[in-house]
């Protein structure tokens, strides 16, 4: 998809950038019942929070999202005066690289923001601080979350991280320009049960026309270099990345076939790489895209039109939804200076008051099930376009089931082997059929190499 994003969508649909780090060894915060706790200082986890002052260093990327943090670390300080809030913010192709190199110095931040490939290389060698014994001291409601989302948070049973978000990825689309060609909405064919890859394609093919800068473009394209996107689409067709038991690659398998091929054919419908100002939602010239769901807040003071959404769309062999496991959260990086204190910013940014100030400035639905599917919190909401809808789509996404991502200390390299041949394939440099066999030889060597949390991949209600 050529549309231009906040930093972490650029990059997804771009290369994934590959990151060696050097494991620094911590120990892990003993259980409260070990540490007693002096009466004149507030608890809030295994032992007391400092009385000195402090800076708490928060990390993370898209700078758009410090703004809902701002408010609600302000809040946190009013609370405990003698500890104050940096957030740091860094390009999300950079992130990486800049943990690393924290982690080989010695400096790690505070609270360290997590999410997939992030989290995957964290976990994989070691690096984060389980959080369990927290969540035991401190009664947080864990139970609040969905089991998958902590899932993506978890490495070999252990809580390394806690979402702050569940956010996904929708389906957006110009509403008007159904309404002027009289077409039903994807909206609508997802209500009658008919919302599939062949309707997408139908769509996209009706509502394309002209040339040149003035080309109208059906849809953005799919995008292969993104696989919070990709992965619940091969879900959705009955394949997915690896087998359940994590012993090889299924890019070859003929599933995973039949969806590339699905998105290859369509690329006449969708913006390509000449088309960098005309191919962008903001422009116009789209008219139904993927884009995750908080935009459906960032994106209402840009666009001059009326749009919504609809889930991805189903495989029109199972006609099964599968949305992204898309989870991101934040963890406390062993060597920490500020371990206790740590934890207390992450758990107060997950209050559900915190939760609602987030959503209202971020659009990022809040990861507790409680409020993330209350009817009030979406209606209080003015900013978020059409919310009735987006109510309905985040209850989908915990009910119809999402994909994770695959949990190997590798999964970047994996995941630029999959781009790089995928991108030859788009170039029509390599049939398309041979750029998924050699994706596929390339992860599976690299399986043998890695780390994996043998974990659930797809999730769906137990």
């Amino acid at each position: 998809m050529n549309t231009k994003k906040l930093s972490r969508r650029n990059f997804l649909r771009g290369a994934a950038v590959v990151s060696g780090a050097a494991v620094l060894a911590a120990c892990a915060p003993k259980p409260a019942a070990t540490q007693a706790a002096p009466t004149t200082a507030p608890t809030m986890g295994p032992k007391p929070l400092t009385t000195e002052p402090i800076t708490l260093r928060m990390w993370h990327w898209d700078n758009y999202m410090a703004d809902g943090w701002k408010p609600v670390n302000a809040k946190f300080t009013e609370k405990y005066p003698n500890i104050k809030v940096s957030i740091e913010m860094t390009e999300y192709g950079e992130y990486s690289q800049k943990v690393a190199a924290a982690i080989a110095g010695g400096a790690v931040p505070d609270v360290t923001g997590t999410v997939a490939e992030h989290f995957t290389n964290m976990a994989g060698q070691g690096q984060l601080t389980d959080l369990t014994p927290y969540v035991d001291a401190t009664k947080f409601p864990i139970d609040d979350y969905n089991k998958g989302n902590l899932s993506q948070n978890s490495w070999g049973g252990l809580l390394l991280s806690i979402p702050y978000t569940a956010d996904g990825e929708w389906w957006f689309y110009q509403v008007d320009e159904f309404k002027k060609k009289g077409l039903k909405t994807p909206y609508q064919y997802w209500k009658e049960g008919n919302w599939t890859w062949d309707t997408a394609t139908m769509l996209a093919e009706q509502l394309t026309s002209g040339t040149g800068v003035d080309k109208v473009f059906g849809w953005g394209g799919l995008g292969t270099g993104n696989y919070f996107e990709m992965l619940p689409y091969l879900a959705s067709n009955g394949s997915g990345f690896f087998d359940e038991k994590y012993t090889k690659c299924l890019l070859s398998d003929p599933k995973s076939l039949e969806l590339y091929q699905w998105g290859y054919d369509n690329r006449k419908f969708a913006p390509g790489p000449e088309d960098q100002q005309s191919g962008t939602p903001q422009s116009g010239h789209v008219m139904q895209w993927l884009d995750w769901s908080p935009y459906g807040l960032v994106y209402a003071p840009q666009m001059p039109f009326t749009y919504s959404y609809a889930p991805p769309p189903a495989s029109p062999t199972t006609k099964k939804f599968v949305f992204c496991g898309d989870a991101p959260g934040f963890g406390i990086l062993k060597g920490a200076k500020h371990p206790d204190e740590s934890w207390a910013l992450i758990a107060w940014l997950n209050t559900l008051d915190a939760c609602e100030t987030i959503f209202d400035y971020t659009g990022q639905e809040p990861p507790r099930i409680s409020i993330a599917t209350d009817t009030g919190l979406w209606q209080r909401n003015t900013k978020f376009v059409d919310s009735a809808v987006g109510l309905e789509l985040t209850k989908a996404r915990f009910n119809d089931g999402f994909y994770n991502t695959p949990k190997t200390s590798n999964f970047v390299e994996m995941w630029q082997a999959h781009n790089e041949e995928i991108s030859l394939a788009w170039a029509d440099k390599q049939p398309l059929k041979d750029a998924l066999n050699k994706a596929n030889d390339r992860i599976d060597a690299l399986l043998k190499e890695a780390t994996i949390d043998q974990d659930r991949l797809y999730w769906t209600p137990s």
